[in-house]
């Protein structure tokens, strides 16, 4: 069985600063697909922008991942 959550978390690693509307259509794609693990990306989301790790340029894709 293939770990969604690990898919999840690698794209949206993959946007960094960049809103790349090829990988937000694989995300939205995927979630779709995975309605069951809607949780865990909520998770992964809030986690991103939260963490203050993560470099403030990298949150604004993240935003549009939660807009599609």
């Amino acid at each position: 069985m293939v770990d969604i959550s690990n898919i999840f978390g690698t794209y949206l690693r993959e946007l960094r600063d960049f809103a790349d509307g090829n990988i937000i259509t694989h995300i939205t794609q995927l979630s779709i697909q995975h309605i069951g693990m809607a949780p865990q990306v909520v998770d992964l989301l809030t986690f991103a922008l939260a963490d203050q790790r993560t470099p403030p340029t990298y949150k604004k894709p993240l935003f549009y991942v939660i807009d599609s």
